[in-house]
């Protein structure tokens, strides 16, 4: 009898220890999956903020071209004539010139005074490492990672300060801080914007953002002051239309 009791006891602690070793097992293997779908989830984030920087980059590419032409047509004293077709990426406007000359974007004077006290010498063309640089920081920013996207943005312009890419890198900069609610520090960041890359296309949102800044300071009338002042610099523009709403809200 006792035998017999001492044989099913023994059953029973088998049975439960395969029990509880199946289920270590059906929970390493769950864990195993989650760890995979979670791994799966940031390469799709990485992928699409790739797609975005890539996207960011084409339509820079595309408003440097738009301003070139339209200088050109002011110097010509006329209209430039161009063939405008929808892109299927993106919804970039794809740009052809027709039987023009070659066109320089239009760029401040060398010897100009910066706020930082350097001199503009104007813009070079954005080497492949510049390019990773800034895409890098672009990332970081749209991932929420805002003190190391500034900071991927500094060392940007302490080593490319005078590319087509470095007016967009200190825009960038105050958008940094202005997500972190520092409106002081975004403010000047907006303003070096400004006051060192005067022919970057960053210009009118740098503008914008700092009446937002003011505004976001208790500085109504001056946040009006410098939607205004994007309003007649920039008549029947998007940016013109932006500063419009903006004042009107203030």
């Amino acid at each position: 009898m006792r035998k017999s009791v001492c044989l099913i006891l023994l059953s029973g602690l088998l049975a439960l220890g395969c029990s509880s070793s199946t289920m270590g097992t059906r929970d390493q293997s769950s864990s195993a999956e989650m760890n995979e779908i979670k791994r799966r989830v940031m390469e799709l984030q990485e992928n699409a903020t790739v797609a975005e920087v890539e996207v960011e980059r084409l339509r820079q590419q595309v408003a440097n071209l738009e301003a070139a032409l339209s200088e050109l047509g002011r110097q010509r004293g006329g209209g430039v004539e161009i063939s405008e077709t929808v892109s299927s990426y993106g919804g970039i406007i794809a740009v052809e010139e027709s039987d023009l000359p070659p066109v320089q974007v239009p760029q401040p004077a060398a010897g100009t005074e910066l706020s930082g006290g350097d001199p503009v010498v104007g813009y070079r063309p954005v080497e492949p490492a510049a390019q990773a640089l800034y895409d890098r920081g672009y990332s970081l920013f749209h991932q929420g990672r805002y003190l190391d996207a500034e900071a991927t943005f500094q060392r940007f312009l302490q080593a490319y300060s005078d590319t087509d890419l470095s007016d967009n890198a200190q825009y960038w900069i105050g958008e940094c801080r202005y997500a972190r609610q520092d409106l002081r520090g975004a403010l000047a960041a907006f303003r070096e914007t400004v006051q060192r890359y005067p022919a970057g296309n960053k210009v009118p949102d740098a503008m914008i953002k700092e009446g937002d800044c003011l505004r976001g300071l208790g500085d109504l009338e001056g946040a009006r002051l410098r939607y205004d002042e994007v309003i007649n610099r920039y008549p029947s523009s998007a940016a013109a239309s932006v500063a419009e709403e903006r004042k009107e809200g203030t």
